[in-house]
């Protein structure tokens, strides 16, 4: 059996997801994923906190 998160979990992870995204293809010192700036590094440490 699957584990099932509900709604508002999912569209947490995915909101703190799609945050990062957005971040790392637009910043010029992320540069597109090869790295992470300061910024990124705390979107995505939100991410993964929103996963667990």
């Amino acid at each position: 059996m699957q584990q099932v998160t509900d709604s508002g979990t999912y569209n947490r992870i995915q909101t703190a997801y799609r945050a990062y995204i957005n971040h790392a293809t637009t910043c010029d010192d992320c540069g597109h994923g090869e790295r992470r700036c300061p910024e990124a590094d705390q979107l995505w440490r939100a991410y993964r906190a929103a996963r667990s």
